[in-house]
């Protein structure tokens, strides 16, 4: 299982599948960008062995030089990793939307980050369909 249901707090037991979903994206993005990264991370609690999770994969990427980082974006963009910013960029009622929810969520929840981001999780999903 991927993805969280509906922005809920939702823990599944860890599974094999969290790795070789990595190992899947890792693959795409060496083919994409390979000459340009130094390293590929499996980050998140997904990435600890026998530890329940929220099921939602995330990866960390250096890449070898800063100046590469803008043709590293472009590339990665074409796999779909980038298509939430450049909406907000080019959509300025779905960026004002996105904007007063960030600011009525981090006064909900000050004190607790993880809360702040589950909660935006439905709208994000809501764009990128």
């Amino acid at each position: 299982m991927l993805g969280v249901p509906g922005g809920k707090v939702l823990l599944v037991p860890w599974t094999q599948q969290w790795e070789e979903e990595f190992n899947s994206e890792k693959q795409e993005i060496e083919n994409k960008i390979g000459q340009s990264v130094f390293a590929i991370h499996h980050i998140g609690s997904t990435a600890v062995k026998d530890l329940s999770a929220k099921p939602i994969i995330d990866i960390a990427i250096e890449i070898k030089d800063k100046g590469t980082a803008n043709a590293c974006i472009q590339s990665l963009d074409e796999l779909g990793y980038a298509a939430f910013r450049d909406h907000l960029r080019n959509n300025e009622v779905d960026r004002k939307r996105y904007e007063k929810l960030k600011i009525m969520l981090a006064s909900m929840h000050s004190n607790d980050r993880i809360a702040y981001a589950d909660a935006k999780t439905e709208f994000v999903k809501g764009i990128l369909q």
